[in-house]
């Protein structure tokens, strides 16, 4: 499917648009309720703990754990290619995306242990 370069610059204003939208209309309350005088960067870390600060919680982890899905996307259909398994061989497929998710998780994991353990300093 080919879109016109106008439709294209069409979509682009939209999402532009719709982007400052949202953003305005979280930041702009936020501000009118809490002012300025927020102690941490992190407006959960100035509320008090209850049911709304978990829910957020919960919800922001479900969240990343789905975009983990979706940035490993792009690196599970190249290990694909690389082993030739096709779209019919689910379990291969399978077994691709957990060997990604794996060492991404794994290499994360090392990466922290291995900060805490060796002190730079400041950079």
């Amino acid at each position: 499917m080919v879109f016109a370069c106008s439709s294209l610059k069409n979509i682009n204003f939209s999402l532009n648009l719709g982007s400052i939208v949202i953003y305005c209309g979280v930041a702009i309350p936020g501000f009118v309720i809490l002012g300025s005088g927020m102690e941490h960067s992190n407006i959960l870390d100035d509320l008090e703990p209850g049911w709304t600060v978990y829910t957020a919680l919960i919800l922001i982890t479900i969240h990343l754990l789905m975009a983990f899905l979706i940035i490993l996307n792009p690196l599970s259909q190249d290990m694909d290619k690389l082993f030739n398994v096709e779209n019919s061989e689910c379990y291969f497929m399978f077994l691709s995306v957990s060997v990604c998710q794996a060492f991404c998780l794994t290499s994360t994991y090392f990466q922290n242990a291995l900060s805490s353990v060796v002190c730079f300093g400041q950079l």
